[in-house]
């Protein structure tokens, strides 16, 4: 029966290929691997997630580089042949126990020597009606020299169970912004014609979990990826998200803010259009900020959430740009902290005391300034003096020689 059952799943499959082949959409699946930077020796893992879809069966051939990685372990039904690894796989049910938003395979290989290559995996994965998604994909693995124990424990020092951020977030195009940082949870990228994009999604605790959605089969107007890091402990978790744009017109895409700035205040750090977080710092007695965000293009409407009516503590101001598309939508956040009557007096009072120091490396300043220009002058005049002794002394030498020779003349 069990025989018979899976030459009736295999042929309901065949005939649903054929049969479903034009409808066949991108989903949900991705490559990535467990470790940002490789040693010679050290192991690494090459996964293939699968997400927000149900598989019944998948196919997958990986290519790599013998002279530079070993193949260590993979799935059960696993064959290696040379610098090749096979991997099928399909439900015994018939499609009743389908892999569903899970770990699908996870190859295990070992670096042999630095240098960079390629792991390339060409695939197909099924559901019961057919074919999913074919899979054509290369990640780049980079491997370098051991490190010595102290660098390892000077990375690894905040690295904890709980730790839930990611340590490099990369994609496989130009064109993220802003630059990433472990603190920046909210990143934007427009496209014309992509309709994936390749996440690398490293995280600060290797044994941390890193699920990736969304990064497949963009509709025109805004698509979400989220990329959620769940904690080694399962106590913590962070989503990161890239808010992509997919248009035909990318001026008209254009959220971006071309200056931000408040009246009295300067913003930390310096404005620049990549960079979405601010702070100020305001006295006590402020109640209204004047903002002035100017965007790049002159049709983006601008929307300025705080600002006024400001209170002790911590003050949320968001600016809202939307592009003229009226679907690309960028957020600048600025922190006004406005400070108590004790902190503005202390502030002032530390101003004041900075100001009586300044004045007073000024006034030093100053009389070393004269010290060293009288002594300047002196050395000058002592100087100008024993010139013009010289100068007498050539010429009290030249006029005895004249004397001396008209003497000498007379007596001839």
């Amino acid at each position: 029966m069990k025989f018979n059952s899976k030459l009736t799943f295999l042929a309901i499959l065949v005939v649903s290929i054929i049969l479903n082949l034009s409808t066949v959409k991108a989903q949900n699946v991705y490559i990535r691997t467990n470790k940002a930077e490789i040693e010679i020796g050290e192991e690494f893992s090459l996964i293939i997630d699968l997400s927000n879809t149900a598989v019944s069966a998948f196919d997958f051939n990986i290519f790599f580089d013998t002279e530079i990685l070993e193949y260590k372990t993979g799935p059960e039904n696993t064959n290696v042949v040379n610098n090749k690894i096979i991997t099928t796989w399909y439900d015994e049910t018939g499609g009743k126990t389908p892999k569903n938003n899970c770990e699908l395979v996870k190859y295990t290989f070992k670096a042999k020597k630095t240098g960079e290559t390629f792991i390339s995996t060409y695939g197909e994965i099924y559901d019961t009606k057919g074919l999913i998604e074919s899979i054509d994909e290369a990640e780049s693995i980079k491997i370098k020299e051991n490190v010595t124990t102290e660098e390892r424990a000077r990375d690894n020092t905040n690295v904890t169970p709980n730790d839930s951020k990611l340590k490099e977030l990369k994609i496989n195009v130009e064109g993220i912004s802003p630059e990433f940082s472990p603190d920046i949870t909210q990143y934007y990228f427009v496209t014309q014609e992509l309709d994936r994009l390749n996440i690398t999604a490293i995280p600060e605790n290797e044994n941390a979990k890193v699920t990736i959605t969304g990064n497949n089969d963009f509709k025109q107007g805004n698509n979400e990826i989220n990329i959620e890091v769940k904690s080694q402990d399962n106590t913590s978790t962070t989503n990161y998200k890239i808010n992509v744009t997919k248009t035909d017109n990318i001026e008209n895409a254009n959220s971006y803010l071309e200056n931000l700035a408040i009246e009295y205040y300067d913003l930390t750090p310096e404005f620049n259009k990549d960079i979405y977080d601010y702070k100020i710092e305001v006295t006590n007695i402020t109640e209204k900020l004047n903002i002035l965000a100017i965007p790049e293009n002159i049709n983006s409407k601008v929307n300025i959430i705080g600002g006024d009516n400001l209170q002790y503590g911590n003050n949320k101001i968001e600016i809202t740009v939307t592009a003229p598309d009226g679907i690309t939508v960028k957020k600048y956040n600025i922190n006004a902290y406005k400070r108590t009557e004790e902190e503005q007096k202390k502030v002032e009072e530390e101003q004041k005391e900075n100001a009586e120091k300044l004045t007073q490396i000024l006034q030093q300043n100053n009389e070393e300034n004269i010290k060293v220009a009288n002594k300047e002058i002196e050395k000058n005049n002592r100087k100008n003096i024993l010139i013009g002794i010289i100068i007498i002394a050539i010429i009290g030498g030249i006029i005895l020689g004249i004397w001396h020779n008209k003497k000498k003349n007379r007596k001839q």
